[in-house]
């Protein structure tokens, strides 16, 4: 046993003692078996895992579940007064948690603007996760809120649509190979031109429309501007002049 001022380090055979956290990520099994083989042909990690004083594992799920596997014993460090706050810094700290990570973690502990958005994302597994959360917070995209657990939903029905549009789109990649449906900057160029134009004068299923009937005019663009030109196009192709519509959007969407 190692003591400090504040923390105590122990180790232990009862594995079965500890318990996560209800709000703990999932776990990645293919990293626990990787740690339990280690732990079998090597002998015990000497990394502590961290829990409460509800011996609630704060951090090291996989090296407690690896332990498990290997029916090995662990040390622990006790630090009494912590939770899921402190639970989030570590892992923010030490970078071991994904995006996805975080937004578990908040569904679980009941926030529904994160459930909505892994609705969301069993929905349209496709979309990246960072335009998932553009779509959703209505054309804008703030990563940082999603760690800090202050992400919100602005339009749920507004992004399932978009969603649905840009996944329309995936089948102009498949007759056009040099197209790209899920190129970022072809996404938010998409959404601007929707919520610059829509409704005035740019109708998403004439788009559509003009998109199957013309997949050559599609093309893989480096730069708003030239996407924008490309969306022009496409939609004003055959069209008579007073049916025409100009369009442009000039700057990335900043994040």
């Amino acid at each position: 046993m190692f003591k400090s001022k504040e923390h105590t380090v122990l180790y232990t055979t009862d594995v079965e003692m500890f318990r996560p956290t209800t709000t703990n990520r999932n776990l990645d099994m293919s990293r626990v078996k990787e740690i339990a083989k280690s732990m079998s042909e090597e002998g015990l990690l000497l990394v502590p895992i961290t829990v409460n004083k509800k011996k609630q594992v704060i951090d090291g799920e996989h090296r407690l579940e690896a332990a498990k596997i290997a029916g090995k014993g662990i040390y622990y460090l006790m630090a009494n007064n912590y939770g899921e706050k402190e639970m989030i810094q570590m892992n923010r700290n030490n970078k071991s948690w994904a995006m996805k990570n975080y937004i578990e973690h908040y569904a679980k502990g009941g926030n529904k603007h994160y459930q909505k958005l892994m609705d969301f994302r069993d929905m349209f597994p496709k979309i990246a996760l960072s335009n998932s959360i553009y779509f959703l917070q209505n054309g804008s995209k703030t990563m940082r809120s999603v760690k800090e657990g202050t992400f919100k939903v602005v339009s749920y029905n507004r992004g399932v649509r978009w969603g649905e549009f840009i996944m329309e789109l995936a089948n102009v990649s498949n007759i056009n190979n040099s197209f790209r449906y899920d190129h970022t900057i072809f996404i938010r160029t998409m959404v601007s031109v929707l919520k610059k134009y829509e409704g005035k004068g740019f109708e998403i299923n004439e788009f559509l429309d003009r998109a199957f009937k013309y997949p050559q005019l599609f093309s893989l663009c480096g730069d708003t501007e030239t996407y924008s030109r490309m969306i022009e196009k496409i939609y004003n192709h055959n069209r008579r002049g007073d049916k025409k519509i100009f369009i442009r959007i000039y700057i990335y969407p900043k994040n």
